[in-house]
């Protein structure tokens, strides 16, 4: 211990120079607010920005001089036999030197530091000004705010990141130094690791599962900073004086402990990854589609944030795992609307993903990544009704695409002032584009205009419509689109009024009723159409066919949030009721009503569950093309309050276990 202690001192006294560099640059952040330049700005701030600029530049570049020096200029220049001359071995050496190293970097950042952090308004929590001083802009604050968001990672980072430096700058410096044909195999284990942990944390980043890449980025920095250590105790203790043995050992040490690393990390990657659908601890988010096909993902044991995503058919359990996208887009899953093909948005690259696909009707379920990519606002895909052809806004440019060839079929651009937004097939061969212009505001009210242009695929040629204008908030709320004729919801005096519209030019015909408030306007099989609103504080379901006339009237109460959630079966209406506390917070229980639409009377009451299709726009659900039609799956869908995914049977009440809860 004695000799690792003299091994310390000696190295700290040679190098004391870069102490006395250290103290000199803690000076110009005191005297950083003296100079004119610095305006009216606080004096505490503009040493803080000043500190932590030289800190920034000066600590690395120390780390990054001292780790090319502090072993290799010794093995390079022949010095290292005065250390094994002494009663030193040579992880005593590394050790002592590596420590010595460390103190030196660390003292130079605190000496740096103290000058700033001693003048600061309250130097014990200089790094949260925020709290003790209300400056929010200061580098303090920012800092303390990182540190809130990340733990104690960012502390620990402050102090290990110039160390590891140092290991990395006496890694390349002996590997620099020792010039032999190791160099080339150093190459290749770098690229085949990198491209290995690529591999492994690809799948996570940067918005598919944030947390679960981290925790792999942080398993591999910590592996590679205790490989660069032990390779380091390695060199000396193998190679000792000898400069091109030392670098092979170092590289064979350094190497292995990384491709041991690496491998864990691949393998925690796949099995994260090959999750099943039985292994969720709860269904989190679903999409259906007019067919019995449907996209499911939700948490599961062990795998952080990462939520594996499924297509899963209901009827006969066969699935097949998809890559996880960006995790606040469950929706990034698109069905056509025969519910027989399914497109996906595959993991990010540089803010774009692939546009993955599968035929549902092919027996073997092969998945195809096709020649396209997708920004981040995924939203603009449009997919025609068989699935065979795609389109993609892109700015100011709308493409249509064929499924099977990846051949571009049309395209058009809309310039000026209206911006193309969403878009929509009207047949095979038309594509409808909604365009507006830019929102202008006078208080909490804004306008815009708006026009639907039309692309005809097989001429290429680009139509556009009147101009209307756009008000908000909107006075037309949701509105169900049939052939001819659709009911709306139109703001009036004193709350809303149903109102019945041409469908090609928006005239109204008629006014149907009068509510407090309209929750929802849906269609029904037949033409027929379901109402949800309040009136006089009481709830209403309503039935109105094709020409408005009010089929059916059903009071729902005030006890509960009722939410429509489609046609379970021909004449059935299926409904999600919540029933609240006495403060509204939060739910105390949630069930399903099975409604005969004729007689207006419920059927079946189911306790403990809740239908899917009740929360369109809620994370846990979202509506895919063709799941408004009579009796499909997604209406039938049931969530029990542990998280499991059932199918109902309208015509008994029953429900069928389609996914458990493991959690």
């Amino acid at each position: 211990m004695r000799a690792f202690t003299a091994l310390v001192w000696r190295e700290i006294s040679e190098r004391r120079a870069l102490l006395a560099a250290a103290a000199v640059a803690s000076l110009l952040p005191v005297l950083a607010p003296l100079l004119p330049a610095t305006g009216s700005n606080p004096a505490a701030d503009v040493r803080e920005l000043v500190m932590w600029i030289m800190v920034g530049f000066l600590v690395p570049l120390f780390a990054l001089l001292l780790g090319v020096s502090f072993i290799g200029r010794d093995l390079s220049e022949g010095r290292m036999g005065f250390y094994f001359a002494q009663p030193l071995s040579g992880p005593t050496i590394w050790f002592g030197k590596l420590t010595a190293v460390a103190l030196l970097i660390w003292g130079a950042q605190v000496l740096i530091m103290l000058p700033t952090v001693l003048l600061a308004r309250d130097p014990v929590w200089f790094l949260a000004p925020v709290v003790t001083t209300g400056s929010p802009w200061s580098i303090g604050s920012f800092l303390w705010t990182v540190a809130k968001t990340f733990g104690p990672y960012t502390a620990l980072a402050v102090w290990l990141v110039p160390l590891g430096i140092v290991l990395v700058a006496h890694a390349v410096g002996v590997v620099w130094r020792g010039r032999s044909a190791w160099l080339v195999l150093d190459l290749i284990g770098l690229v085949v690791l990198a491209g290995g942990a690529w591999w492994a944390l690809r799948p996570f980043l940067p918005s598919a599962a944030p947390i679960a890449g981290v925790a792999g980025s942080l398993w591999l920095v910590a592996w590679v900073l205790f490989g660069l250590i032990a390779a380091g105790a390695v060199q000396l203790t193998v190679g000792r004086v000898d400069l091109r043995r030392a670098h092979r050992s170092l590289s064979a040490a350094m190497w292995a402990v990384l491709a041991v690393a690496v491998a864990a990390l691949l393998g925690w990657s796949n099995w994260v990854r090959s999750a099943t659908p039985e292994d969720l601890h709860r269904v989190g988010t679903v999409l259906v589609a007019s067919g019995e096909w449907i996209a499911v993902s939700g948490p599961s044991g062990g795998r952080l944030d990462y939520q594996p995503r499924f297509i899963l058919n209901v009827n006969d359990g066969r699935w097949v795992r998809i890559d996880s996208g960006p995790s606040w887009y469950g929706s990034y899953v698109w069905f056509s609307g025969d519910g027989q093909h399914v497109f996906w948005a595959g993991p990010s690259v540089f803010g774009q993903h692939d546009l993955m696909h599968l035929d549902l009707e092919d027996p073997d379920l092969e998945v195809r990544g096709l020649d396209l990519v997708l920004n981040e606002d995924g939203s603009r895909l449009a997919i025609s009704h068989d699935g065979g052809r795609i389109s993609v806004v892109e700015e100011t440019m709308v493409a249509v695409y064929d499924v099977e060839s990846e051949r571009q079929l049309a395209a058009a651009s809309i310039s000026g002032e209206f911006n193309p937004g969403y878009s929509w097939f009207d047949g095979p061969d038309t594509l409808v584009i909604s365009a507006s212009t830019k929102w202008v505001w006078d208080g909490m009210a804004g306008e815009s205009r708006s026009k639907e242009y039309r692309l005809d695929v097989a001429t290429k040629g680009l139509t556009a419509g009147e101009e209307v204008q756009r008000r908000e908030p909107e006075l037309r709320k949701e509105h169900v689109a049939q052939e001819g004729r659709r009911l709306e919801s139109v703001e009036g005096d004193d709350g809303e009024r149903l109102v019945l519209v041409e469908g090609r030019d928006g005239r109204v015909i008629a006014d149907l009723a009068e509510f407090d408030d309209i929750r929802e306007i849906h269609r029904l099989g037949n033409g027929r159409s379901f109402v949800l609103g309040v009136r006089d504080r009481e709830g209403f379901m309503e039935v109105f066919d094709g020409d408005g006339v009010r089929l059916n009237t059903v009071g729902c109460g005030s006890d509960g949030w009722i939410r429509f959630a489609g046609e379970a079966a021909p004449g059935r209406l299926l409904l999600g009721v919540r029933v609240w506390g006495p403060e509204e917070s939060e739910s105390t229980g949630s069930m399903t009503w099975v409604v005969n639409m004729e007689t207006g009377h419920v059927e079946t009451t189911i306790d403990g569950f809740y239908p899917l299709q009740a929360e369109p726009w809620g994370e846990i659900y979202a509506v895919g093309a063709g799941a408004w039609q009579p009796g499909s799956v997604s209406s039938r869908l049931l969530q029990a309050e542990n998280g499991s995914l059932h199918l109902l049977d309208p015509e008994t009440g029953t429900v069928e276990q389609v996914i458990p809860a493991v959690g």
